[in-house]
């Protein structure tokens, strides 16, 4: 689910745009067959709704629900994309890839662990963990290893504040790790 405006965007076999007061259907879309794909994970910026479904990541228009471009590429991406900074940040089964938001290339790739969690995403830094016990801290740039960290367990989500990466383990310990 998506909220942009006075519009709600959700995903399920297809996209839909709700009115925010009413729950009036405004448009449905999809980029592809709705039938064979469920619609994994969506993201609203910009009047932009960025979604992925299966092996395919797209964009429409979040005012009337045109394709605005679409593509497959190899492994699942069941994440929520981030639009930041111009530039479009999707994890998934092994690789966090950046995109360019207009037209869907790639700008570049990086290789994690196997399942990666939902990126945190600061001005120039990509943090994301694994379900390989890995925490990683990516160049926004060029998509480069800034730093690693190996936990006792599968990383959950980051999050960055007061200059710290907060990241919980799948067994209930907390760390804050230095953000550079």
């Amino acid at each position: 689910v998506g909220v942009e405006s006075d519009t709600v965007y959700v995903g399920s076999n297809g996209i839909y745009a709700l009115d925010a007061s009413n729950g009036d259907q405004r448009w449905q879309g999809g980029a592809f067959n709705p039938a064979a794909y469920v619609v994994d994970s969506l993201a609203v910026n910009g009047g932009t709704v960025y979604y992925t479904a299966g092996e395919r990541v797209a964009t429409l228009r979040g005012t009337d629900g045109s394709i605005e471009w679409g593509f497959e590429m190899p492994g699942r991406f069941e994440l929520l994309p981030t639009a930041e900074s111009g530039t479009l940040y999707i994890g998934g089964h092994e690789f966090v890839r950046a995109l360019d938001p207009a037209d869907g290339t790639p700008s570049w790739r990086f290789r994690t662990g196997l399942g990666t969690s939902l990126p945190s995403v600061t001005s120039d830094t990509i943090y994301v963990g694994d379900h390989d016990h890995n925490v990683w801290g990516i160049a926004a740039a060029d998509g480069t290893k800034r730093w690693h960290f190996r936990m006792n367990g599968e990383a959950t989500s980051p999050a960055v504040g007061n200059n710290a990466v907060y990241v919980g383990s799948k067994e209930g310990k907390l760390y804050a790790l230095n953000e550079k």
